[in-house]
């Protein structure tokens, strides 16, 4: 065989452990090195590639060695009372945590539109919110959005050109007609509520620390969720 022969050959045995700890299937190496495809394959790579990748994937036979361990200790421990018991705990942290991100949301959308509609109107709401945007909209008789009626608040207290961000994007339908036969609530109305919100400085700091408050608060939530997920993954960890 080949130096890369033998290079591809290791590669498979590393693959056929992880596999082995995986419960994957493995490889019949034997009889795949006596194949034009295996040939073609060590061919094709260069030496150095070979080499490189062995070392990735002993550091992945390391990394899974390692899990496997962790998962038999998890195993063992949530067989008996104590990790039964600590396993519903923490599953009842997460649905209390699960709520909590609920919580902030609705509570989020309330504050906002309470003072936007104090402000603008009744026929304004809070659409939509994550941890970057807000979608303001107006809507009509059956309390659904008007299609261009609506704008979006950016926000982020570090963005990566320095400082923070809060920036508004006017959504548009296009053409309207300018003297509509039915006046109802027409685009003429959303403008000016528009030219109220640029110049009420005092709704828009409000709207500004609710989003950031929310931002902040949302990022503890998932970080308490990313620790109680590795928790209840591994928990005999020192």
């Amino acid at each position: 065989m080949t130096r890369k022969e033998n290079l591809l050959i290791e590669i498979y045995n590393l693959r056929n452990q992880i596999s082995e700890i995986k419960g994957n299937t493995l490889v019949n190496i034997d009889e795949f090195s006596q194949t034009r495809k295996f040939r073609d394959e060590a061919a094709s790579w260069k030496e150095i590639e070979l080499k490189l990748r062995i070392e990735q994937l002993k550091d992945n036979l390391a990394k899974a060695k390692v899990e496997a361990a962790q998962q038999a200790a998890a195993d063992a421990f949530y067989a008996t009372e104590e990790g039964q018991a600590f396993k519903r705990e923490c599953e009842e942290k997460r649905i209390l945590l699960g709520s909590e991100y609920d919580c902030a949301e609705s509570a989020t959308l309330e504050l906002i539109e309470s003072h936007l509609q104090a402000t603008l109107g009744k026929q304004w709401r809070a659409n939509r919110l994550s941890t970057s945007y807000v979608e303001l909209a107006v809507v009509d008789a059956e309390n659904k959005p008007i299609f261009g009626q609506s704008v979006s608040i950016y926000y982020e207290r570090k963005c990566w050109l320095g400082g923070a961000r809060f920036q508004i994007n006017v959504g548009t339908c296009g053409s309207h007609d300018l003297l509509p036969e039915e006046r109802g609530y027409t685009m003429a109305d959303f403008y000016i509520g528009i030219g109220k919100l640029h110049a009420n400085t005092e709704l828009l700091e409000t709207i500004k620390d609710a989003l950031f408050y929310y931002a902040e608060r949302i990022a503890d939530i998932q970080k308490e969720v990313r620790e109680l997920d590795e928790l209840i993954k591994n928990p005999t960890r020192a």
